[in-house]
């Protein structure tokens, strides 16, 4: 039996069909790049660089990069997930595939923390648990390993020999170090095909920063680093994972020169999306559905004050008073504490089982003290539940808390009855429901004082000061899963830093989240979405997400935004050379400058021009093109005042002749070469997002010489602004307008070849959401 068939034969999810499908897709394309499929992807750019020898190496680790060798290095994949959505036990399968295929080694690079590192490799173990003994003396083994175990005692030939190999590697300078030089102390791992696993990969993975006195672009460390090993195998195909895939797509295509060497492709080469199952639940569920009142997932959202966020950002020993009431300020953290060990004992009760675990997050803040500040608040208000608890024994109604109780329990109810009456939609248009019986007040108010006689209840500190003790296996981590730990009925985690990627905390009823910087990150922002994930419908009628107002609104608008993205993987209607877009809003940003410090990016705004310049005209080329634009208006969709409606497929198509009549010298126009490929682009973004429609503007016999008058540079306005430019931008609302602009291209006027020509340019409509797209290339 294949590693993959007996992967899939023991995983405890299903494999789909077209899930399957899409894990064959990804090896293939990882492993036979020539014949990568352009559907769903971005373009692949064919790449052949000469290695540098380690002096001239990216960054200074000594022999790391063979010398005076060419070798083929093809750009990445990329395998696009929703935040937990079950991106790892994707790649794993993919891993047991590429094995059959005749990978040796997979790395897995993950973020630069022991806790995910942790859980990384735990989960790989358990994965692969039936290969590290087999039983079948002809099958070859499976070691997985921390890179760190093998820094001393690297692996025996045997070992090499007689197994494959899976090393999880945390992005990490002396990590990534250490297996640079395992593989280049060892003439047997040099040799083998290793599969680059890259998980989180737009954290870290392309990182680059300003050398101080030159102000010159450098690689940062560990992305040079991981530059660096991919040099080393005999074969390194790469593929990155990640569901925030924002400063990935925004990179520059190919090779980069760089003040510290060349940078190898990051741009991914090809696209797959990791299919949503029906126990997913995520930004739809939250920020879609959630506008429904009649949805099920209506009560999910629960505003809290800026005034409460304040309190837990900013110490204020007041509020931790033990001889005052609970101030009314605090009473989103009040109504969070409170509501989430109702849900923890409803579940409980609704399971039957007594030893039910539940968990609640609060993301409030980064900072170690303020971390530890958020713990007393929340033990202070326990405490003061817990007391009204112990004086109100045989009734909630004669508490301090009765109102609140009230509350929260008809809340409960309201979605309860709608997960019994409607259920949740399904992928396919179906409906889930469920048959659950609320328990009575009395339950759950005794169940309480279970939970507090029983101090059934952990406050788990999940901070940076954890991180820095260098521990191997944190001690907030499940030895046997990797999550985080549920060692009591009610689990409550504070952190920060730590709650973002990867983490993954079971049976969450509770997230409490407060971060806000001036400006967010979308790709930071969806990270801390821990709510997400496979749930059950029955833990969803009593799952709550607290937030302010505020904070909730760029929740939603984030979403928008990486649906935006995302519808254009989905439609899988790219051209070769063209870029995807990234929608962005005020107040929001799509990434770390840093990631994206190299990139040379457009911003698609309502009225923007595009078009080329400088270009020397390819003899006998005008007639084709004449012949398509005369084919699109004759199977015009619409024409109104000089304009014609055509398919944006028929303006590509022209738009694609014109690129190949147009031709590129050195010492002459070259650094103009992409401009077609980056006006294509914008025809296409603008165009997919008008209904797949272009409105064309035919003008012919102009003039237009090929330099500035005052011979300062190439000429840019072809367009005539009263007759041209003004009516392009009024008839420009809800699909662009391509302006086709007939010259005469005489030799007098600086056009060489004499060649008559069409000069392009788009205009951006109206309607068009403010987003930026990458060049194609990098100067």
């Amino acid at each position: 039996m294949s590693i993959f068939d007996k992967l899939k034969k023991d995983s405890k999810y299903s494999l789909s069909e077209e899930k399957e499908n899409m894990i064959k897709r990804v090896v293939d394309n990882l492993l036979h790049p020539d014949k990568r499929q352009q559907e769903g992807g971005a373009v692949k750019e064919e790449v052949c660089v000469t290695e540098y020898d380690s002096q001239h190496s990216i960054v200074s680790v000594a022999s790391a990069i063979p010398s005076n060798t060419t070798r083929k290095l093809d750009d990445p994949g990329l395998l696009l997930g929703k935040v937990q959505c079950g991106k790892t036990d994707t790649f794993v399968k993919i891993i047991g595939m590429c094995f059959d295929e005749g990978i040796d080694i997979a790395v897995v690079m993950t973020k630069g923390t022991n806790a995910l590192a942790t859980q990384t490799l735990t989960r790989l173990q358990k994965e692969f648990e039936a290969f590290q003994e087999p039983d079948d003396p002809d099958q070859l083994g499976i070691i997985v390993d921390d890179v760190r175990n093998r820094r001393i005692v690297g692996f025996r030939p045997a070992e090499i020999r007689d197994n494959k190999i899976i090393l999880v590697v945390m992005k990490e300078d002396d990590n990534v170090t250490a297996l640079i030089n395992l593989f280049q102390n060892n003439a047997r791992l040099k040799e083998k095909n290793v599969l680059l696993v890259d998980d989180e990969a737009d954290f870290v993975s392309r990182s680059y920063r300003l050398e101080p006195k030159s102000k010159a672009e450098q690689l940062a460390v560990i992305a040079g680093l991981i530059d660096s090993f991919r040099r080393i195998p005999a074969s390194c195909p790469y593929l990155l994972v990640t569901a925030t895939p924002y400063s990935i797509i925004l990179q520059p295509g190919g090779c980069i020169l760089l003040n510290n060497g060349i940078a190898l492709p990051f741009r991914p080469g090809f696209v797959e999306l990791v299919p949503v199952h029906d126990k997913y639940i995520g930004g739809e569920q939250y920020f879609v559905e959630s506008q429904d009142p009649n949805s099920l997932f209506s009560n999910l959202y629960v505003p809290v004050s800026e005034k409460c966020l304040d309190i837990m950002r900013n110490i204020h020993r007041a509020y931790v008073n033990p001889d005052k009431k609970i101030s009314t300020n605090l009473d989103g953290l009040l109504r969070a504490l409170l509501g989430y060990l109702m849900a923890t004992v409803i579940r409980s009760i609704q399971t039957n089982n007594r030893r039910y675990k539940s968990s609640a997050a609060f993301h409030v803040a980064t900072e170690n003290d303020l971390q530890n500040w958020e713990k007393q608040l929340i033990d202070h208000i326990l405490d003061k539940i817990k007391t009204e608890h112990t004086n109100n024994l045989n009734s909630y109604s004669t508490s301090a808390f009765a109102s609140e109780f009230d509350s929260l329990y008809d809340d409960f109810k309201d979605s309860t009855d709608k997960a019994n009456k409607l259920g949740k939609r399904n992928l396919d248009g179906s409906y889930t429901r469920t048959n659950l019986t609320l328990p009575t007040k009395k339950e759950i108010w005794d169940g309480l004082g279970m939970i507090f006689d029983d101090e059934d209840i952990t406050i788990q500190l999940v901070n940076n000061t954890q991180v820095q003790t260098g521990q191997t296996f944190p001690p907030f981590l499940n030895p046997k899963t990797g999550q985080l730990k549920l060692t009591s009925k009610a689990n409550i985690f504070i952190g920060g830093l730590m709650l973002d990627r990867g983490i993954t905390i079971d049976n969450m009823l509770c997230f409490f989240y407060g971060r806000d910087p001036k400006t967010a990150q979308q790709d930071t922002v969806l990270q801390h979405a821990r709510f997400y994930g496979a749930r059950s419908i029955e833990d969803m009628t009593v799952t709550r997400l607290y937030t302010s107002d505020k904070i909730y609104d760029n929740l939603v608008q984030i979403h928008d935004l990486d649906e935006f993205v995302r519808s254009w993987f989905k439609s899988g209607k790219y051209r070769e050379g063209n870029a995807i877009p990234v929608a962005t809003a005020s107040g929001i940003k799509p990434c770390g400058n840093a990631k994206t410090l190299v990139s040379e990016t457009y911003v698609l705004a309502p009225g923007k021009r595009f078009l080329p310049k400088g270009m020397i005209i390819k003899r006998g080329t005008f007639s084709n093109i004449e012949s398509l634009i005369n084919n699109a208006i004759k199977n015009s969709l619409q024409s109104d005042g000089g304009f014609i409606k055509i398919p944006l497929d028929k303006a590509l198509d022209i738009m694609n002749s014109i690129r190949e009549s147009y031709v590129y010298k050195r010492n002459d126009n070259i650094e103009r070469k992409r401009d077609m490929s980056d006006v294509m682009s914008a025809l296409e973004i603008c165009g997919r997002h008008g209904n797949g429609e272009v409105w064309l503007l035919l003008r012919n016999d102009r003039e237009m010489s090929r330099l500035r008058g005052d011979g300062s540079g190439w000429s840019d306005a072809p367009d005539d602004g009263r007759t041209d430019t003004a009516p392009s931008k009024r008839q420009a609302v809800d699909c662009p307008v391509l302006m086709l602009l007939g010259q005469k291209g005489k030799k007098s006027q600086g056009w060489e070849n004499g060649e008559p020509f069409y000069w392009p340019v788009v205009m951006v409509q109206k309607n068009m959401p403010r987003s930026i797209f990458p060049s194609a290339l990098r100067n």
